[in-house]
């Protein structure tokens, strides 16, 4: 019940401040943000905890592996949706799905850390942490609410969402690098594998931060540049 309340808690508070059809594409953008977690990372979750709970020494290293292959893989489409979220939702969903884009683009955050870092969230489970993993959720209910409120007080809904989104990406990933540790992983080079892919796509990063806007089809075309080179390097490791 407890880990269920991160994701009703928005519901509620958006409800008593903001009119419905803003509920209504927040929602929506937080199922498709969902649907790649749901499909693939979930999926994965199950896979390595059942090899955890058989083997958990020797199959540490692919779990952690795995969830660097997830992060390395899927931040460059997190980043594409965090820049064009609003213009990729108007071009799939039509022009009417544009405000739920731009919700996407504030949940991209919390989206890439959940997708990288779901396969290590049963390892509580195994190593027996469950009364960490309560307080992993009960910090993540706390800053919900906290971000939400917000967002409902200042009547600037996205700000709600981008304070949700980064503070809870902060959260799960202090708490999932914890529990990597007391596995037994080695942290530095995990630091390091998360850094590496950070760093290549910093070009972007720093046009984020600018906030200086070109031309959509320059831009497109050189970000594109930029992940697609990414990705080259990815594929020869």
């Amino acid at each position: 019940y407890v880990s269920r309340l991160p994701n009703d808690i928005p519901i509620w508070i958006l409800a008593f401040y903001f009119p419905n059809i803003f509920i209504g594409l927040f929602a929506f953008a937080n199922r498709m943000i969902s649907i790649p977690i749901n499909l693939i990372s979930s999926s994965l979750a199950q896979v390595f905890y059942q090899r955890a709970a058989d083997d958990l020494e020797n199959n540490l290293n692919n779990i952690s592996k795995s969830s660097i292959f997830l992060f390395q893989i899927s931040l460059p489409m997190f980043l594409l949706l965090g820049l064009y979220g609003g213009e990729m939702f108007s071009i799939i969903f039509g022009n009417d799905w544009h405000k739920a884009g731009i919700i996407a683009k504030a949940l991209c955050f919390v989206g890439i850390v959940k997708f990288s870092f779901n396969p290590l969230s049963d390892l509580f489970i195994v190593l027996n942490k469950q009364n960490i993993a309560l307080y992993k959720e009960l910090t993540l209910i706390i800053c919900t609410i906290i971000s939400f409120l917000i967002g409902g007080i200042l009547n600037m809904p996205i700000i709600g969402v981008l304070i949700f989104s980064i503070s809870n990406a902060i959260i799960i990933s202090i708490f999932q690098f914890y529990i990597l540790g007391v596995a037994g992983c080695n942290m530095i080079d995990f630091r390091k594998k998360i850094f590496k892919p950070l760093l290549s796509l910093s070009p972007v990063f720093l046009y984020l931060a600018i906030n200086i806007r070109l031309n959509l089809i320059v831009e497109v075309f050189l970000i594109l540049i930029v992940v697609s080179l990414y990705y080259y390097n990815f594929s020869k490791k």
